[in-house]
């Protein structure tokens, strides 16, 4: 079974942004030992979240991240994800985004039975994961 590394806005900016806690872990999982035998996939609303945060917060790192983004698979929101999405917002303690973002892992989860780690330092996003059956890498927050 491969592995999809599914990554969220929060874990995202951690990798490329050194003053934020847990870059290392962040960047190990990004491009560390047994990086490249996984799939790094996000969805299309963390690639734009991403792009607004890096131009308020570090706008020399935003030619990075977009090449970085051409490298995940990103997933778009579509008639498949849109009713998981709605599915777990009526029990979801996460915002809208967030919500759609697990949302998004848990299709290729369902969809493909792969082995989906949701990379985040969102503790809502985590715990909504977690209740889904994915497995998650819970990154330090300021």
């Amino acid at each position: 079974m491969a592995e999809v590394r599914f990554w969220d806005t929060s874990a995202l900016v951690k990798v490329f942004d050194a003053r934020e806690p847990d870059h290392r872990r962040a960047r190990g999982l990004w491009s560390g030992p047994g990086s490249r035998r996984v799939r790094h996939a996000s969805s299309i609303l963390v690639a734009v979240e991403a792009v607004r945060k890096f131009y308020r917060a570090v706008p020399e790192e935003v030619g990075t991240l977009i090449e970085a983004l051409e490298t995940l698979d990103l997933i778009y929101l579509d008639d498949r994800v849109f009713p998981v999405a709605l599915e777990l917002a009526r029990r979801s303690r996460a915002g809208g985004a967030d919500t759609a973002i697990v949302a998004t892992a848990v299709c290729i989860k369902r969809a493909a039975g792969e082995k989906v780690l949701l990379v985040t330092a969102d503790s809502s996003q985590a715990e909504l994961a977690g209740s889904e059956g994915l497995e998650v890498a819970l990154l330090g927050v300021r």
